[in-house]
């Protein structure tokens, strides 16, 4: 009877670690997010005069001038880049951002269950 109240006892302590690291994993994403939505809104407040460093590799930029940024760039999945506002990418960050955040809620559920 110990023996079988032990295995279930491990089996959860291993179940909760993954959904840890999957919470981790989130709180990641939800930083780098973050970083995209300040990146996004800071290249609408750039001078005319103003030039950015793009990073096209490690440690090479393009610079490109804020006329240049009417637009921007999204993968959308599947290797499928479409055109996107400024304001269509903030949306789309935020959608994913909300994303992120119901499923980290759930897996804190998860745990409190256990």
């Amino acid at each position: 009877e110990a023996r079988k109240y032990y295995v279930m006892l491990k089996t959860l302590q291993e179940h909760q670690t993954q959904i840890e690291s999957h919470i981790e994993e989130i709180d990641s994403r939800l930083a780098q997010l973050h970083e995209m939505t300040d990146a996004v809104q800071k290249s609408l407040e750039l001078s005319e005069d103003s030039e950015l460093l793009v990073p096209v590799s490690n440690g090479i930029f393009l610079p490109v001038k804020p006329s240049q940024l009417k637009r921007l760039l999204v993968n959308v999945g599947a290797g499928t880049v479409v055109p996107k506002t400024h304001e269509q990418a903030e949306s789309l960050l935020k959608q994913q951002e909300e994303e992120l955040l119901r499923t980290e809620k759930a897996l804190n559920n998860n745990i409190a269950g256990m």
